[in-house]
């Protein structure tokens, strides 16, 4: 479930998986590999809007506050959607290999 290194295997950062912007590109802490987000990333993104959008309104007459609604869609489909796998690649553009 968490992202790993594919060099060292070594946990990567979640916040940089799940709240950066889909150029940004993150630096193993283990062994310096470089790893940047594939389209498929985009695709899950674009999957958890539209679940917020579009689910969240309908738990409208359970819950009355939108906050929590939203709260609620994240902590099911967060889990669900980090399952999928090639969401990060090793960047072609590394460079902590060449010297």
């Amino acid at each position: 479930m968490f992202p790993k290194c594919f060099k060292c295997s070594n946990n990567l950062s979640l916040s940089w998986f799940f709240c950066a912007f889909i150029g940004t590109k993150h630096r193993c802490v283990n062994c310096g590999a470089l790893h940047e987000f594939t389209t498929r990333h985009r695709v899950s993104g674009a999957l958890m809007v539209i679940a917020i959008l579009f689910i969240a309104p309908l738990f409208d007459s359970i819950i009355e506050f939108y906050g929590l609604r939203i709260l609620l869609v994240c902590a099911v489909f967060i889990p669900v959607i980090s399952i999928i796998a090639g969401q990060h690649r090793l960047s072609p553009k590394d460079d902590s290999d060449a010297k």
